[in-house]
């Protein structure tokens, strides 16, 4: 079986000119403008520039605040805003594929705006990356995040998890033993109840919890509020603190912890907190076929409807390849996070 390779990680806090281009450029637009905020930091980069929106919504009617999204819509020029559906994802999947074929390296560069984009669209373009590369590409990916300002999560409970299963069919994780115990990897995020919920759910034999920090000092110590009765009831050893802002560092971490558990475990990844985290996840359960990514139902409506971009943000790259049967081992690098 083809062995997915993710190799040459780097990051930056800043796009450069002249430095970064990429063939086709995307993200999601609606009320948190740190996607529009990020979209036109690349703009000037990118040959081709998508603007995703929700199905059956006009440019003129996204959101609640109708001028104010209309001018921010209007800084979108030069992007070919598309409706998210079915058929915009096979467009956008074959138009990567004809460029890459057009090339003697089957080469393609692509970069996608994580900020605002809902989590079982991002689970499900990821997946749609990892299958253009079975047909021998070799993608060039950068994931953008815009860190939001804090906003002061709902003193309710959030809606009760309806269903809490894989966030995608391919993101299941393989058959294993049914003796195997589950360890549930929990990115905690300020959706009150939610990860807890989801423990209780899944019964882990073991499980650990992940905290996340950043300039937004205020954003850590509400996560370890709305979260206290699951962090207290973890072990001191069980508990990671990572920062937003490096997602090779996130990817590192997880990678090192996941190859030693796929042996003798069935792992769980549970991304609540930032997308940018949920990103790295489903890309390692797209390179870990033993592990599972789950999403909770409501996740997002306990999600502020508007977020202010901050000033930091940042752009995590890395190539996405296959390693086939019986073809050479390629190794797997990683240049120095601090890089740029």
């Amino acid at each position: 079986m083809s062995q997915l390779i993710i190799s040459s990680l780097s990051q930056k806090d800043t796009l450069e000119s002249g430095v970064d281009t990429f063939d086709v450029a995307l993200g999601y637009v609606n009320d948190d403008t740190r996607s529009i905020k990020n979209l036109l930091s690349v703009r000037s980069l990118a040959k081709k520039r998508i603007a995703f929106i929700r199905s059956h919504e006009g440019m003129d009617t996204i959101g609640p605040k109708q001028e104010q999204h209309d001018a921010c819509i209007k800084k979108l020029r030069g992007f070919q805003f598309e409706e998210w559906t079915e058929q915009a994802l096979v467009d956008l999947v074959n138009t990567l594929y004809d460029i890459a074929a057009a090339r003697d390296d089957h080469s393609v560069s692509c970069y996608i705006d994580v900020s605002a984009i809902h989590r079982t669209w991002l689970a499900e373009l990821l997946y749609r990356l990892h299958v253009l590369i079975e047909r021998d590409v070799m993608i060039r990916v950068t994931l953008g995040y815009r860190l939001a300002k804090y906003t002061k999560p709902s003193t309710h409970d959030a809606p009760p998890n309806r269903s809490v299963s894989p966030v995608h069919f391919e993101l299941a994780g393989w058959p294993r033993s049914p003796g195997m115990p589950v360890h549930v990897l929990v990115g905690l995020g300020y959706e009150r109840g939610k990860a807890l919920g989801a423990v209780e759910y899944i019964q882990p034999a073991q499980w650990r919890l992940f905290v996340p920090v950043s300039p937004e000092e205020k954003f850590m110590a509400q996560v370890q509020l709305q979260n206290k009765e699951l962090l207290d009831g973890t072990r001191d050893g069980e508990i990671f603190v990572y920062n937003v802002l490096d997602p090779a560092g996130q990817y590192v971490m997880l990678h090192s912890m996941l190859k030693g558990m796929v042996a003798d475990t069935k792992p769980v990844l549970l991304p609540f907190g930032p997308k940018i985290f949920f990103a790295i996840s489903v890309i390692l359960g797209l390179q870990f076929p033993e592990v599972s990514v789950w999403h909770v139902s409501g996740e997002e409506q306990a999600e502020p409807d508007q977020k202010r971009p901050t000033s930091h943000s940042v752009h995590f790259s890395f190539t996405m390849s296959f390693q086939r049967p019986n073809s050479p081992a390629v190794a797997v690098a990683a240049e120095d996070p601090s890089d740029g």
